[in-house]
């Protein structure tokens, strides 16, 4: 028995910003971001709490503020004036349809955490034959 109990260290939520996706939550509301137990979840200050389950996600692209507005908005060019990164979570909807929610971060913790969550959680698409 040793004298130090390591304990694992509870994940702290991330500290991000809705852009669009979630109905009746306007553009540019902070949220936190957290993945536990499978379960992705939003929660923001107004105590409304989004969860999805993670088998309904189907990917995470992390993405340049300009990456996001050319795929996404058909525009070029950042509108913030400080570098952010964005997170489209792409996933089945309980109707069994395509939706997609998208966050931006303009810190370090939380645009490494966007990069982490699309390379952690890309699945293989499609048929390969060989």
């Amino acid at each position: 028995m040793g004298l130090f109990k390591f304990k694992e260290k509870e994940e702290k939520p991330y500290r991000v910003v809705h852009y669009e996706g979630i109905d009746n939550v306007g553009v540019d509301i902070p949220c936190t971001l957290l993945i536990k137990n499978n379960i992705l979840n939003i929660k923001f200050n107004s105590d409304m709490n989004i969860t999805l389950p993670m088998e309904r996600v189907i990917k995470f692209e992390a993405m340049s503020e300009n990456e996001f507005m050319m795929k996404y908005k058909n525009t070029n060019g950042n509108t913030k004036k400080l570098p952010v990164s964005y997170l489209v979570i792409t996933y089945t909807s309980k109707e069994n349809e395509e939706k997609r929610i998208v966050l931006w971060a303009a810190n370090y913790r939380e645009m490494k955490y966007f990069t982490d969550l699309h390379y952690k959680y890309k699945k293989p698409m499609g048929n390969i034959e060989l």
